[in-house]
């Protein structure tokens, strides 16, 4: 089984991302970047299905700038068997659809039974690369994978569904999945292998080697574009001003609760039947159902 797992290089975002004044741009300058965490479950799932069928072997792909082989680099310590990098000038400024293509050249000519994504990148957060990978690649597609079985030549898939629902799909091969965050626990790197992943060489590919053409990829091959990024606003709270006719007692119980009133539920209680029928007409006046 050949198994592809497409990762990206993304900026940390647990710190306030710099914005370049008047630019659709961030500061480059001080940032920290790492392998998507979503990605990183992607590729243990991938190796996952490795470890169950002995001869197959796993293949990560990231497109990006020569900064993006330290995430390939990652993907080899963790297990993978191979790298390929792709990069071209022409590249620069791919939005989804022009990434999915570069992505799409490339498992073509590598060839995949199953081609892992993570659900979504932790910068733009769009979600959009795999399924438009997948139709470009004309294979079905699971989004919010939770779970994965592969066997006799189909996959038995969970994914989730809005307020906390799971479907369970069938899905023959060869096909994409995007999974979820915690749909499995990412192993660590072995030393030696940590250590050999640094000195690996692996294959570059850019637009000619793929076939494609430069009005296909980066700007020219964007259907979206930034028109300009800002800090996000800070949220701030009202000033809370107790009652001035209550006495100073009552103020200060106001000001200690920040103006919250106490509130009050009612307890069901009754034979299950009776529990049952009030708590369905609760939730179905309160529109939670």
């Amino acid at each position: 089984m050949k198994v592809v797992v497409c990762v990206a290089r993304v900026v940390d975002t647990i710190e306030p991302l710099p914005v370049k004044p008047g630019q659709a741009a961030l500061e480059e300058e001080g940032l920290r970047h790492m392998l998507n965490p979503a990605d990183e479950y992607a590729l243990e799932e991938g190796l996952r299905l490795k470890d169950r069928f002995p001869n197959s072997d796993v293949t990560a792909i990231s497109m990006g700038p020569a900064e993006s082989e330290s995430v390939l680099r990652r993907c080899l310590a963790l297990g993978a068997d191979q790298a390929l990098h792709l990069w071209d000038e022409a590249f620069r400024g791919s939005d989804t659809l022009a990434t999915a293509r570069v992505l799409a050249a490339a498992i073509r000519q590598v060839g995949a039974d199953v081609v892992l994504c993570g659900k979504r990148a932790s910068d733009g957060d769009t979600g959009q690369v795999s399924a438009q990978l997948a139709e470009l690649l004309d294979l079905p597609a699971v989004t919010s994978v939770v779970r994965l079985e592969v066997r006799d030549g189909e996959a038995l898939v969970h994914r989730r569904l809005e307020r906390g629902r799971r479907e369970v799909l069938r899905c023959p091969l060869p096909a994409l999945f995007a999974v979820e965050e915690g749909i499995n626990r990412p192993r660590y790197p072995k030393l030696r292998v940590l250590l050999r992943s640094l000195k690996a060489d692996f294959p570059h590919r850019g637009l000619a080697d793929l076939g494609l053409c430069a009005d296909e990829v980066g700007e020219a091959g964007s259907c979206a574009q930034v028109v300009s990024l800002s800090p996000p606003k800070p949220i701030t709270k009202g000033l809370f001003i107790p009652d001035s006719s209550l006495s100073p007692e009552e103020r200060w119980q106001q000001i200690v609760s920040g103006g919250m009133e106490e509130r009050h539920g009612d307890v069901i209680e009754g034979p299950p039947d009776t529990v049952a029928e009030r708590l369905a007409q609760f939730l179905t006046e309160n529109n939670f159902v």
